[in-house]
């Protein structure tokens, strides 16, 4: 059997959550290439001058521990500096967000009011008021337009032109790009 080293990660909660939901309980990252490549560098580049940020423990309150292989642990060790922990914070709070853009933008689009689809997003992905709370999610959402109307415009003309050509074709409807004058 081979052996297994565990390296710890402070986190936010909802980053927590993030990984923990799509890496497995206990989190595993062997099958994600790209990330594990990312955190053999980040690993590797272990320097103490890359600890002159402190990690502020009120924001990064949670910890998830991942594991690595012997050989990841003997070429490239087992602990990450404070810029390390920062940049894979980052990395899965950005991930996470926009997943819960794309979320809530197509839950929207689809009909349903902001508030529902931020309880959606919240319900679905298991983010409870504690690890992310509504309002910070709403805010993040208008800062970033998710709930424009600009993405509903779109997305009604875009099924318009669905529904026009599914029903042109069983003649149904004249389709207006297929007729001549």
């Amino acid at each position: 059997m081979a052996i297994t080293f565990s390296v710890e990660l402070p986190c936010k909660p909802n980053v927590k959550v993030f990984i923990e939901q799509n890496y497995g309980q206990p989190v595993r990252f062997n099958k994600d290439k790209t990330l594990m490549a990312l955190i053999r560098t980040l690993l590797e580049r272990n320097d103490s001058r890359l600890n002159w940020r402190p990690i502020n423990r009120s924001i990064f309150s949670d910890k998830v521990t991942f594991y690595i292989s012997e050989y990841d642990f003997r070429q490239y060790g087992g602990s990450l500096s404070h810029q390390a922990i920062m940049d894979l914070n980052r990395l899965f709070d950005s991930r996470a967000k926009a997943l819960m853009r794309s979320w809530c933008y197509a839950q929207y689009a689809f009909g349903k009011s902001k508030f529902q689809s931020i309880r959606a997003f919240q319900d679905k992905f298991g983010f409870t008021e504690d690890v992310w709370s509504f309002e910070t999610i709403k805010k993040d959402c208008q800062r970033n337009n998710v709930f424009a109307n600009e993405a509903k415009k779109l997305m009604e003309n875009e099924f318009h032109k669905i529904i026009v050509a599914q029903l042109s074709r069983f003649r149904d409807i004249n389709n207006p790009s297929h007729t001549t004058q």
